[in-house]
């Protein structure tokens, strides 16, 4: 790599032999300073990778395994964050399968964003 390449953020020659592509999570409207971009370093460029192949799978998800009170439908899938500092996030599924008559539900924790899968 060239002293010249050293104080570009874009080299023509990458160390290594590797190729460099930057990939992108912000739309092409949003300001320079806003943008968030990461650049990647490949030993292929993604345009000479194979194309997707299904991969054969026989894990199965079993969503009729809960069979739940509405009440204790709430299952957690995942989260990321600490409760502690009370900065963080948590992603639920919530199982329905009756009525909620002369029964409520309560949630001091944080927000709900309830959809419909």
């Amino acid at each position: 790599m060239s002293k010249k390449d050293e104080l570009h953020n874009s080299p023509q020659e990458c160390p290594y032999g590797l190729y460099a592509e930057q990939l992108s999570g912000t739309a092409f409207t949003a300001p320079r300073e806003t943008n968030k971009r990461s650049w990647l370093y490949r030993i292929r460029p993604s345009v000479q990778h194979s194309p997707f192949s299904k991969y054969p799978s026989n894990t199965t998800i079993d969503w009729n395994a809960n069979h739940p009170n509405p009440n204790q439908g709430l299952n957690t899938i995942c989260g990321a964050g600490d409760p502690k500092t009370r900065h963080g996030m948590a992603v639920h599924v919530y199982c329905c399968n009756m009525s909620m008559k002369d029964k409520a539900m309560y949630n001091s924790d944080g927000d709900f964003l309830i959809g419909k899968l």
